[in-house]
């Protein structure tokens, strides 16, 4: 049995959680700020 049994389910759910994220324009900011990534401004609209 291991010590740390919930890193193996938390770690793939974080994952899908910021790739989900990533896809998200509205929820675009909480993957940059779970990842290393920077914010690309580049898919956005201008008014």
């Amino acid at each position: 049995m291991s010590l740390f049994p919930g890193a193996f389910i938390g770690v793939p759910i974080l994952i899908a959680f910021i790739i989900y994220c990533e896809k998200s324009s509205v929820a675009k900011w909480i993957a940059v700020l779970l990842s290393a990534k920077a914010f690309d401004n580049s898919d956005r609209t201008s008014i």
